[in-house]
Formats: C-alpha cells, sequence, structure tokens
C-alpha cells in the first residue's frame, strides 16, 4: 500500500503517524513522510522581511526534524519510507504530491500546531479528506497512544455501497491485533415525521435484510479482527446517528466509505463522511478507491 503521511510537526501529526505505524500490515508499506513549509510570501519593510526569512527557516528545519522522527517510527518495519519537504499552500500540496504518486492512503492529524495557523490555513485536514482522490485518515486523539496494550475500538459504517464494501476489503489488508473490537453499524434511515410524501414499506422487513447483511459482515471480517459485533440503528440523520454510536462506545477509530469522485456526488452522497469528519471525537477512516483527476 503506498501511503502519504503529512506532518506539520504538531503532537497532532505525529500521532496520526503513530497509529499507522502501530497498525500491523500484510504487505509492504511504501510511505512518504511529507511536511509542507507554508508559503506565506515576503514582502514589507526589511526588518520585517528578515523577520519572515529566519522564522520560515526555523518553520523549515523544524518540519525536517519531525518527518525525521516519524521515519524512525517505521524502523524495523517492512516498510520502505522515504521523507520529503516541500514548500507551497499546505493542503493543495498534498493533494498534489499524493496524486503524483499514486497514493492509497493519506494519513493527517487533525489539528495543525497552533491556533493561529489553523486561523490562517483553514482545517488542512478537513480540506485534503474532502477533495483527495484516494483514501484519508484523519487521526484525533483518544488516548489510545497511552493505552497501547488495551482494546482497540473500531467502528465500520457499513450501507452496502460499493464504497462502504471497498473500506472492508482496504481495513482487511491490515493485521488487526487479537484485542481489536469492531461494531459493525449500519443505520435504516428513516423517514422525515413532517413529510408530505406518502410511503408504503414494512421497516421491520428492511430491518431484517439490513441486520442479515451486517452478519454477513461480521462473517467476512472474523479471520482478520479479533472480535466483531453487529447494530442496526434506527435514524433520520445517519451521520448524526454515527457519530452518537462513537461516542456512547468510547470508539477510537470510524472507518466509513465514500465516493470520492466529483463534488456533486460528494454533496449528494458523502454527506454522512462529512459530517462524521467534522462532529466525531474519533479518528475517521474515509475509505476510496484511488481515481485518477
Amino acid at each position: 500500500m503506498k501511503v502519504l503521511i503529512a506532518t506539520d510537526g504538531s503532537a497532532g501529526a505525529e500521532e496520526a503517524a503513530w497509529l499507522l505505524a502501530h497498525l500491523p500490515h500484510r504487505d509492504t508499506l511504501d510511505v512518504l513522510v511529507l511536511s509542507v513549509v507554508p508559503d506565506y510570501g515576503v514582502h514589507g519593510s526589511v526588518e520585517v522581511v528578515e523577520w519572515m526569512k529566519a522564522a520560515i527557516e526555523a518553520e523549515r528545519k523544524r518540519a525536517e526534524e519531525a518527518t525525521q522522527r516519524i521515519a524512525q517510527m517505521f524502523d524495523g518495519a517492512d516498510a520502505h519510507v522515504e521523507t520529503l519537504a516541500r514548500e507551497g499552500h499546505v493542503s493543495k500540496t498534498i493533494l498534489e504530491e499524493a496524486a503524483a504518486r499514486g497514493t492509497e492512503l493519506i494519513v493527517i492529524g487533525a489539528k495543525g500546531h497552533s491556533a493561529l495557523e489553523r486561523v490562517l490555513l483553514g482545517s488542512v485536514s478537513d480540506s485534503v479528506a474532502t477533495h483527495a482522490h484516494c483514501s484519508v485518515l484523519v487521526v484525533r486523539p483518544t488516548g489510545l497512544k497511552d493505552r497501547e496494550h488495551d482494546t482497540l475500538r473500531l467502528c465500520l459504517a457499513f450501507d452496502d455501497s460499493e464504497p462502504s464494501r471497498f473500506a472492508i476489503k482496504q481495513i482487511s489488508e491490515f493485521k488487526w491485533r487479537e484485542n481489536t473490537q469492531v461494531d459493525v453499524v449500519s443505520v435504516l434511515q428513516l423517514p422525515m415525521a413532517y413529510t408530505d410524501v406518502p410511503f408504503d414499506f414494512d421497516l421491520n422487513e428492511m430491518r431484517e435484510a439490513l441486520k442479515q447483511k451486517v452478519d454477513q459482515v461480521i462473517e467476512q471480517l472474523s479471520p482478520v479482527v479479533g472480535q466483531a459485533r453487529g447494530h442496526v440503528l434506527d435514524a433520520v440523520h445517519v451521520g448524526n446517528a454515527l457519530t452518537q454510536f462513537a461516542e456512547e462506545n468510547q470508539i477510537d477509530l470510524m472507518v466509513m466509505g465514500d465516493t470520492g469522485k466529483n463534488l456533486l456526488e460528494r454533496f449528494l452522497m458523502g454527506s454522512a463522511s462529512r459530517y462524521v469528519l467534522r462532529h466525531a471525537h474519533t479518528s475517521v477512516w474515509i475509505a476510496r478507491r484511488p481515481q485518477t483527476s
């Protein structure tokens, strides 16, 4: 698997890399650790220009040190690791580099290294997750690193779509530990109570059909995870239901499929994944088949 780990030197970025490094993989990982120094533009008085140049140089040095720390996390692992430092617009550069290298998974922390930079640059992780043409793992601190040998709680959101089936395929490429607990969750989306559109269907029948499909997923995952449970939830809002489930069950990682194609399809079909990404307090893995631009 070709993986790009994006780092800004923050603790969040290093925790994202740590999570990937601690997922035993079946095949060799081809890892690029990428740091991007923002291109702020240097202009103003002589004093301001000199100060900016010094600040950018310090940022560049910090970024290079961060890439080396992350590269060392893979020492002894079945992985080929390359480091690269670039300058430019952060999210755009990450996306361009990922596309150029045929990346299958981008790994990124949910937050940057300072509040000021997040205000200036916007949410890099949100932009990357929305516009990437491959899978994206956005990592939030859930305390997992402090309880490394405890149970890893993973939730797979399943809607029987091709993207969610690809999510199953992608996570099956990793050798999850025996103490990994997987909750396979499918949401039966209920009609709005105030709708004027008549409907005539059997919710119990639909719920049972979903349960059967969830049971099939559990059977498929049984060789690669420690334990798996199935759930069918009734909800009007799919993203909110998944977010609440993650919070109530202290999920460490939510895995879900997404179309990853054009803007219209992301708007129509990707609302649940975007909602979870922006509202859940857990790490989120959005699985997409790599797409060409």
